[in-house]
């Protein structure tokens, strides 16, 4: 039974703005690793998925095939991770395993774990030069996977569809909700309706927020591999270990 005056929405409550929490932190690790790729791999985005398949129309446009070819790479893995990952997810709800937020992202850090060690291993080789060897390649290859893996990880929050490795539709939502809220406000201030647009505030909030995490992410992935190149990477894996440990200590509530 419930106490008196206890509040049967509170579980609700906290697990939502646990998992706003998590996007945040997600989307900080998903715009360092894709800045950190940009900035290593000859500026091919390996989670910006939209980008590349532009890049890839336009050079295959001119003919240009190994560029177009460099660019559809990452979408192939990007695609093939967040395969791996949703069938990872729901392997792990069949078996009701409450910490398959944490498995999944288990695995994103064993792709970064081997993106960094092979990437600070080939760091002063020519082999990592796109049109030298397959080296190129595969790092592309192990960070795209990395950023799918991650996407399948967390997709929901606030009833909201969530995808923290590319942040095009947390500023679309962030923009719809504003016009809801300019004409909430204009029929208040006309006297049509009587409630306050709380609830659109807290989504602009929220997914602007995942929009700048990802951008300061970005920045710091820009600062990091200008000063400490690959060994850079410990701080996103830093954050990523955080979350799985939180997970192990207190499962969190995925709502995929």
């Amino acid at each position: 039974m419930l106490e008196p005056g206890s509040n049967i929405s509170e579980p609700a409550f906290s697990d939502e703005r646990e998992r706003a929490w998590l996007a945040l932190l997600l989307g900080w690790v998903a715009g360092f690793a894709d800045a950190f790729g940009y900035l290593v791999l000859n500026e091919i985005f390996t989670s910006h998925i939209s980008g590349n398949s532009v890049a890839v129309g336009a050079e295959a446009g001119r003919r240009n095939w190994d560029i177009a070819g460099q660019h559809a790479w990452p979408i192939l893995f990007f695609i093939f991770g967040f395969f791996v990952g949703v069938v990872l997810e729901t392997i792990c709800a069949r078996l009701h395993v409450r910490r398959r937020l944490g498995v999944v992202l288990v695995l994103e850090m064993i792709l970064l774990v081997v993106f960094f060690f092979f990437g600070w291993t080939w760091e002063h080789s020519p082999g990592i030069a796109p049109n030298v060897s397959p080296h190129f390649y595969f790092l592309v290859a192990l960070l795209a996977g990395a950023m799918g893996v991650q996407s399948a990880g967390l997709r929901h929050v606030r009833g909201q569809s969530v995808h923290t490795p590319y942040v095009t539709g947390m500023l679309t939502h962030a923009v719809e909700d504003a016009v809801k809220v300019l004409f909430k406000v204009y029929d208040r201030l006309r006297h049509r309706v009587a409630d306050f647009p709380f609830e659109e505030f807290k989504r602009i909030r929220f997914f602007a927020g995942v929009w700048f995490s990802f951008t300061v992410g970005a920045v710091c992935g820009g600062i990091g591999e200008s000063h400490w190149s690959f060994y850079a990477l410990f701080a996103p894996l830093a954050v990523l270990l955080a979350i799985i440990v939180c997970d192990l200590a207190q499962p969190i509530h995925n709502e995929n």
